[in-house]
C-alpha cells in the first residue's frame, strides 16, 4: 500500500483506508491513526474509517473516540463495531447510562460477542446495578465456556488425525 501512496499520492481514499488498516493490523498503531485521519481527509463520509480511528485512538482520547464512532454510526447506524467503541468511550467519560445503550444495541447484533457482555457488566458495575453486571458476567462466562469447547474438540479432532495419519 505505501508504494502505491507514493507513486500515487491522490489515490482514492479506499486506498489509504487499506493502508491504515494494515499498519493496524502489524501494530503500528500511531502510523495507523495518521493513516486513518488522512483518508478521513479526503473522504470524511467513510464509516470504517470513523469507526476504525476511533478504536485506535480510544486509550489516549475517549473523547476524540466517541466523536469520531459517532460520526461513523451517523453515516451508518447499527455498526457493531462502532456501537461497542461508542459504548467502551461512554465508560471511559463517566457516561455508562449512555454506554449501556449503545452495548445492549451491539449485542442484540452480536449475543455471542464475550467483549460485548464484559463492556455492559463495567457499565452496570459503574451504576451499581449488580443483577444486571451478575447477568452480564454469567453470560460472558457461558460463551467463553463454550468457545473452549469448541477448541478442545478441533484440538482432539487434530491429535485423532494425525494419530490416524490423516492430514486435511
Amino acid at each position: 500500500y505505501k508504494k502505491a501512496i507514493e507513486k500515487a499520492p491522490d489515490a482514492s481514499e479506499d486506498l489509504y483506508y487499506n493502508y491504515a488498516h494494515a499498519l493496524w493490523v502489524m501494530g503500528d498503531i500511531q502510523n495507523a491513526l495518521t493513516a486513518y485521519r488522512h483518508a478521513l481527509s479526503i473522504n470524511s463520509y467513510d464509516y470504517r474509517a470513523n469507526w476504525e480511528a476511533a478504536r485506535v485512538i480510544l486509550p489516549q482520547d475517549p473523547q476524540e473516540a466517541y466523536t469520531l464512532a459517532n460520526r461513523s454510526l451517523e453515516l451508518k447506524p447499527n455498526v457493531l463495531e462502532a456501537l461497542t467503541i461508542r459504548g467502551r468511550a461512554l465508560l471511559a467519560l463517566k457516561r455508562p447510562k449512555e454506554a449501556v445503550g449503545d452495548l445492549k444495541q451491539a449485542s442484540l447484533l452480536d449475543p455471542e460477542d464475550d467483549t460485548i457482555h464484559f463492556q455492559l457488566a463495567r457499565a452496570y458495575r459503574q451504576l451499581g446495578m449488580v443483577e444486571e453486571e451478575k447477568r452480564e458476567n454469567d453470560a460472558l462466562i457461558q460463551i467463553r465456556k463454550k468457545a473452549d469447547e469448541a477448541m478442545q474438540k478441533k484440538v482432539q479432532e487434530h491429535l485423532d488425525d494425525q494419530s490416524q495419519g490423516i492430514t486435511r
